[in-house]
């Protein structure tokens, strides 16, 4: 349901090694990383404060107590949550 919603989707396994190329490639695109990682988006977002970060509580990371990161934009329990969202 994601792909419906947005122009792009790329999937890496490290995606912290790609940023740089993603974002001239999508240079004057909004983007947006969907982690289940905090500590992964808050390398993200103090690399490029620009990308709009979303954490999403479930899979291996459920488990996990979850607090409102400061530097996280948005945290969701899952990702039908995620796609309830409207946009802004």
């Amino acid at each position: 349901g994601l792909a419906e919603r947005a122009d792009a989707v790329e999937l890496y396994k490290h995606k912290l090694e790609h940023l740089s190329e993603i974002m001239k490639r999508y240079e004057g695109f909004t983007k947006i990383v969907i982690e289940d990682r905090a500590d992964t988006l808050i390398k993200i977002k103090k690399q490029f404060p620009e990308i709009f970060v979303i954490e999403v509580c479930q899979g291996h990371y459920a488990t996990v107590d979850h607090k409102l990161h400061k530097a996280l934009d948005k945290t969701v329990n899952s990702i039908e949550e995620l796609l309830s969202l409207q946009n802004n």
